[in-house]
C-alpha cells in the first residue's frame, strides 16, 4: 500500500470526495490541495488551504491551513463507498461573539439555535471525533463588558455522539502565551434550544493576569491594577444555567484602584469555595480563607454570603466572617462607595484599624424606595484610628 500511494492521482476523486466532505460538514467547501497519506495502519487523506464558505453568498466563514480525516477502510469496502472517521485541524482561527440577545456569532456569522447546517458550529458537532490543533481562538461577551481575550495554541479534543458533547481542550492567554488554561466537559444539548446546554465542566487557570481583563472597571469606578489568579472550579449545569459550582483560587498581588481613596493591596487570596442556588436567592461560602495584607496573616477562618429575593421584592442578604481586619474591610467599602460621599469620606479619613470576629449581619429592604433594615453583631478588638476633623 506504501508503494501504491504515490502513484495515486486524486484528481479523477477530488469532486466526489469534496462532495463527501461538504456533506459530512454540512456546508460548502473549498479545497487547495488534497493528498493521501498513511499514517501507521491508518490511511489519511490531507487536505490544504481549505475554505468552509456561507451557503448563501459563498463567502468564507472558516480558513483552515491544514486539516486530514480517516479513511475507514473496511467500511469503505463493505458500504461500497467512501466512509470517513475522525479528522483533525490544525491551524485556524476563530472570532467568537456571544451578543446582548444571548445568539452566538462565529467569525462574523450569526449562529442559529439550530446549529447542524450551514453553520461553523454545526460543522464542528457533526463530526463523531474532532481533533483542532495549534489554532487561535478571540473571545468577545457584549454581555459582561469584559475586553476581548485571545487564546492561542489551542488543542481541543471533542467527541460527539448525536446531541452530547465531550471535549477536552488546553489553550494559553497572554502575549507570551504564560497563562495557562484547560477545560474538561460533558455536556448534553436542550431538547429545543442547542445552546441551553446540561452536564459537568472542569476549569483549570494557572497565572493568568486580571489586569485589563475585567473591563476598565468592576463598579463605581474601581479598577484592578494588578493582580495573578490561578484556579481551579467544577461546574454544574442545568439547561444553559449555573446549577452548582465549587472550588478553590489563590490570588497573588491584588491591587485595586479608584478615585480619592488609597489603594487596596493582598498580597495573597486563597480559599475554597462553593456556590448553590437556594430558593428565590443563592448562597456562596469560602472556605478555609488565607489572607496576606500589609505582611500580616490573616486568622483563617471561613465566610459565607446568601441573597434571597421574594416574590413581593423584598430583599435579604446575610453576612457572616469568623474573621475581617478592620482595615482591609473600611477600604473596600470606601472604595466602593459613591465617589465623593460623606461616607467615603469618613472611611478614608479615619482609616480605622483592629480585628473584627464572629461577624454577622443581616441587610433587609422591602421593594427599592423602603428604608432597608440591618442587623449587626461582632466583636472587635485593638481598634485604633486616626485623627480626623
Amino acid at each position: 500500500l506504501r508503494l501504491f500511494l504515490p502513484s495515486l492521482d486524486l484528481a479523477f476523486y477530488q469532486d466526489e470526495i469534496q462532495r463527501i466532505v461538504e456533506q459530512r460538514a454540512g456546508m460548502p467547501m473549498r479545497i487547495g490541495r488534497m493528498q493521501v497519506a498513511l499514517q501507521g495502519a491508518h490511511l489519511v487523506l490531507q487536505f490544504h488551504d481549505v475554505s468552509m464558505l456561507d451557503p448563501k453568498t459563498g463567502s468564507t466563514r472558516l480558513h483552515i491551513r491544514q486539516a486530514q480525516t480517516e479513511v475507514q477502510l473496511l467500511d469503505s469496502i463493505v458500504q461500497r463507498g467512501l466512509v470517513l472517521g475522525g479528522a483533525m485541524v490544525t491551524g485556524t482561527s476563530l472570532r467568537v461573539i456571544r451578543r446582548w440577545d444571548d445568539t452566538w456569532v462565529i467569525n462574523g456569522f450569526r449562529e442559529s439555535a439550530d446549529a447542524r447546517q450551514g453553520s461553523v458550529l454545526g460543522a464542528f458537532l457533526r463530526r463523531t471525533h474532532l481533533r483542532v490543533h495549534d489554532s487561535d481562538i478571540y473571545w468577545l461577551d457584549e454581555k459582561t463588558g469584559q475586553p476581548p481575550l485571545h487564546f492561542s495554541r489551542v488543542n481541543v479534543d471533542l467527541l460527539n455522539t448525536a446531541d452530547r458533547h465531550k471535549l477536552a481542550a488546553t489553550a494559553h492567554l497572554g502575549e507570551e502565551a504564560s497563562e495557562r488554561i484547560r477545560v474538561v466537559a460533558d455536556l448534553q444539548e436542550g431538547r429545543e434550544n442547542p445552546f441551553a446546554l446540561s452536564g459537568q465542566v472542569y476549569l483549570k487557570t494557572e497565572a493568568v493576569e486580571l489586569a485589563g481583563r475585567l473591563g476598565t472597571t468592576l463598579t463605581r469606578g474601581v479598577q484592578v491594577d494588578d493582580g495573578r489568579l490561578d484556579l481551579e472550579l467544577w461546574a454544574e449545569l442545568q439547561g444553559g444555567k449555573l446549577n452548582a459550582l465549587q472550588g478553590r483560587t489563590k490570588l497573588h498581588d491584588l491591587r485595586l484602584l479608584a478615585k480619592n481613596t488609597p489603594a487596596f493591596a493582598l498580597e495573597r487570596f486563597s480559599s475554597e469555595f462553593d456556590w448553590l442556588p437556594k430558593a428565590q436567592g443563592w448562597r456562596l461560602n469560602l472556605d478555609h480563607l488565607v489572607v496576606i495584607q500589609n505582611r500580616q496573616l490573616w486568622p483563617p477562618g471561613r465566610l459565607s454570603i446568601a441573597r434571597r429575593e421574594s416574590p413581593t421584592g423584598q430583599v435579604d442578604l446575610r453576612l457572616g466572617a469568623d474573621y475581617l481586619g478592620l482595615h482591609g474591610l473600611s477600604q473596600l467599602l470606601a472604595m466602593f462607595s459613591p465617589a465623593g460621599s460623606e461616607w467615603q469620606q469618613i472611611l478614608t479619613g479615619l482609616s480605622p484599624a483592629g480585628h473584627l470576629t464572629r461577624l454577622r449581619l443581616a441587610h433587609s429592604r422591602d421593594g427599592v424606595t423602603a428604608a432597608p433594615r440591618w442587623r449587626v453583631s461582632g466583636s472587635v478588638t485593638h481598634y485604633h484610628q486616626q485623627p480626623w476633623e
